[in-house]
């Protein structure tokens, strides 16, 4: 146990005679002793012990007579689990990886037997690996997969917490470059090939080109690109090359060989031309004109004339421009009396009221200002203004009459006066008696 010991027993056959009340257990570090404890029970927890230190354990039985001789001695080491190791590193291989990592200064109180190490990429299932010692190779990993490796140290009591993780890579050289090409020129040699598809697991940094003649290297350079071109080369001369892929790892095998030489340009002989004959030319003796004698002058005499008269200067004369009548201005608009409003009709009714509406006429250039509903029971007599029937809308809402019918005309009324009345339109008809001798009732 973690700074503690366990420790039990088994209650002796023979009690003397007298029942055991208890037991007394005595620890010793060595010779010295460290503690005694008194109990009833036949088990006891010894603790704030130190882990690592071995202690020795006896025990007594007690009855009313006295205390029985030590039980034979039982030995006891406290431990706990191991700190975790320290320093973690991951060197990383071709599907592996080398581990190394430092032993905890603590153990636990027990000699550390082993150690687990485990290695997890994303959320798969981890690897685990058990190492007596560091460093560890590790294998079956996967070329260009980060992993994140653990280390747990183990003792008699059990497995430490892991460790500080490290993160590794494995990887390898890259495979060879493909489809090598090479092309002669006048002293110099073309190439051209094809990246692997398999970097190794690590990027491919660059290419490296060497040339060979007869076995012999006789240039090598690196280049970042799949092409170059070689300069320098001996024509006639056969040259073998060869690429690799390098990567941080290191250098791949060699390509497959491309052979090559260098070849000069062919000389070109331009053809023979005779030189043109030429004939000297034919010279035609000068043609001399004889000179030109020009006769000599004679001036006119000279005649003398009239005066010259310069004309008067005459202004023009002066020409007013016609005056034109203003135009004449139109007549002002003429106003007349409104004419009679129209489609005088019932709008809507209910049992109690009727609205009568309409439209204006022509209201003879000035706006209507009113309008006035003459009421009547018969058709073309008897007509009277209705009370409170002056509006300045088209439209009335008047009381039905009795059981007499109803006959209505609108005038319209403006600034100019009255206008003549509108066709009469019957907007209630008269209510009959029903035969009351049938105890009826008024019908509409």
């Amino acid at each position: 146990m973690d700074s503690a010991a366990d420790v039990s027993w088994t209650a002796p056959t023979n009690d003397g005679g007298d029942p055991i009340t208890g037991y007394r257990v005595r620890i010793w570090r060595e010779s010295t002793a460290l503690a005694e404890v008194e109990t009833s029970s036949e088990s006891i927890v010894l603790d704030r012990l130190d882990n690592g230190t071995e202690y020795r354990v006896v025990v007594t039985s007690v009855n009313t007579v006295g205390e029985s001789v030590a039980s034979e001695p039982a030995l006891v080491t406290p431990a706990t689990v191991p700190d975790p190791p320290l320093d973690i590193t991951a060197l990383r291989q071709d599907q592996g990886a080398d581990v190394s990592w430092t032993a905890p200064s603590n153990d636990g109180g027990d000699a550390i037997a082993s150690y687990r190490i485990q290695v997890q990429t994303g959320d798969k299932p981890p690897k685990r690996f058990i190492a007596t010692e560091s460093p560890h190779s590790i294998r079956g990993l996967h070329n260009g997969t980060t992993y994140s490796v653990t280390v747990s140290a183990i003792n008699s009591v059990g497995d430490s917490v892991a460790s500080e993780p490290a993160l590794v890579t494995p990887a390898t050289v890259p495979d060879p470059p493909t489809s090598l090409n090479a092309t002669a020129v006048d002293g110099a040699v073309n190439l051209e090939w094809s990246a692997s598809s398999n970097d190794g697991g690590d990027s491919i940094t660059g290419y490296r080109i060497r040339i060979w003649r007869e076995n012999v290297v006789i240039t090598e350079f690196d280049t970042p690109i799949t092409s170059a071109s070689v300069p320098g080369l001996t024509n006639g001369v056969d040259y073998r090359v060869t690429v690799t892929s390098v990567n941080t790892v290191g250098e791949s095998v060699a390509s497959e060989s491309a052979f090559v030489m260098p070849i000069s340009p062919p000389v070109v002989t331009p053809p023979a031309i005779d030189p043109p004959v030429i004939d000297p030319p034919v010279i035609d003796p000068p043609v001399v004109d004889p000179p030109v004698v020009d006769p000599p002058v004679v001036e006119p005499p000279v005649v003398v004339g009239p005066p010259v008269v310069d004309p008067p200067v005459v202004d023009p004369p002066i020409i007013n421009p016609p005056v034109a009548d203003p135009p004449a201005a139109d007549p002002p608009p003429t106003v007349r009396p409104p004419s009679p409003p129209v489609d005088v009709a019932v709008i809507s009714a209910t049992r109690k009221s009727i609205t009568v509406g309409w439209r204006v006429g022509d209201s003879g250039g000035a706006p209507v200002i009113d309008f006035i509903v003459h009421k009547s029971r018969y058709k073309n007599r008897g007509f009277t203004v209705w009370p409170d029937s002056i509006s300045a809308a088209p439209r009335l809402e008047l009381q039905k009459p009795g059981r007499g019918g109803l006959y209505v005309r609108v005038i319209a009324v403006t600034a100019q006066g009255e206008s003549a009345p509108s066709q009469v339109t019957l907007v209630a008809r008269a209510k009959k008696l029903a035969n009351t001798k049938y105890g009826g009732r008024a019908l509409e």
